[in-house]
């Protein structure tokens, strides 16, 4: 699995000077998100994976979310 397939993201820095602003960068960010939860009315308990896609209708706001789930 990578990082984004997990809904997450990877901060890649060229020098140690940049982890200050980095944290600052996920700081802001922890602040300003969403928590989502989602319960299928099925389950099927079948070990199939199944896409989720969620949208949002307002400008300039960035989704990041798992694809889907496996049905345990």
């Amino acid at each position: 699995r990578t990082v984004e397939e997990t809904g997450g993201r990877i901060i890649d820095l060229a020098q140690i000077q940049q982890t200050s602003a980095a944290m600052n960068e996920i700081v802001r960010e922890l602040r300003e998100q969403y928590v989502l939860g989602y319960y299928p009315t099925i389950t099927l308990n079948d070990d199939s994976w199944h896409s989720v896609q969620v949208k949002v209708k307002r400008p300039g706001v960035k989704v990041r979310a798992r694809g889907g789930y496996i049905d345990y």
